[in-house]
């Protein structure tokens, strides 16, 4: 028995159905036990990707379905050769702008080479992408010609997949400066990471150019000039907890925890 506003009842309503806490805690449980499983699933698959890379990299190139890359220029042509002979689909995933401008064009040429074939491009990039210039550019003319680019909260790898037949990852870590990458034929291997890259994907919102439009513009101005969170929301006309996520992403995105700190980083980087 239980007191509930100084009246006896027993436990639960007279339908049967647990209270409001017992059924927020139960809806709490369901939910952390999916966290943990999708936490543990991304664990396993980074574990038994590592120890694929760190394995077959030690082989001889083109062994058992891997093959080592070293050094930029090898790693380029390998991909280029790749790229070049795409009929059917490139799926490639960046989480960050980390290319320069003429990478950036080599690439443009050669995914507009693979759309005049009839390929399908589509392209992932986390959100901090949308602030480089050069990076902006380059997804507004890809998707002109028909290429598909989505922005990806979550924490992924670089990653290229030609026709679901071979893909391109990060080698393991080597001395200081090299410049690694594995390139997979394993049917199994490719089929998971494509399997992966469309769960993803599906996930995934449009990518959206600068920080995201007029409005995010007029707030990085005000943060820049030190405005409070409280006066830019009545400014933007937006309710104060519309600002705040606002403002969580834009600090997500730059690597910052304060306003301060987000409104110096995005004056550094203008």
């Amino acid at each position: 028995m239980r007191e509930i506003n100084g009246a006896a009842r027993t436990k639960g309503p007279a339908d049967g159905s647990p209270p409001a806490q017992g059924r927020f805690d139960q809806a709490l449980r369901h939910l952390r036990s999916h966290a943990e499983q999708a936490a543990l699933a991304v664990r396993e698959m980074e574990a038994q990707l590592t120890s694929l890379a760190r394995t077959e990299s030690t082989r001889p190139a083109g062994s058992a379905g891997c093959e080592a890359l070293e050094g930029a220029e090898m790693i380029d042509r390998r991909i280029a050769d790749a790229v070049g002979r795409c009929r059917g689909e490139l799926l490639t995933a960046r989480p960050d702008a980390s290319r320069e401008g003429r990478t950036l064009r080599v690439a443009l040429e050669r995914d507009w080479r693979a759309l005049a074939r009839g390929a399908a491009i589509r392209t992932l990039y986390g959100h901090t992408a949308r602030y480089d210039p050069a990076t902006v550019a380059y997804v507004e003319e890809i998707t002109a010609a028909g290429a598909e680019v989505r922005m990806c909260d979550e924490v992924f790898d670089r990653l290229i997949i030609v026709d679901r037949r071979i893909c391109f990852l990060p080698g393991p870590s080597g001395s200081p400066g090299a410049v690694t990458a594995v390139a997979v034929t394993v049917p199994a291997v490719v089929r998971y990471l494509a399997d992966a890259f469309d769960r993803v994907w599906q996930r995934s919102g449009r990518f959206t150019a600068g920080p995201g439009g007029q409005a995010e513009n007029r707030t990085i101005r005000m943060l820049i000039d030190g405005e409070t969170g409280t006066v830019i929301a009545k400014r933007l006309g937006i309710s104060d907890r519309t600002f705040a996520k606002r403002i969580a992403r834009m600090k997500s995105d730059y690597g910052v925890l304060t306003h301060f700190q987000l409104g110096y980083e995005i004056g550094r980087r203008s």
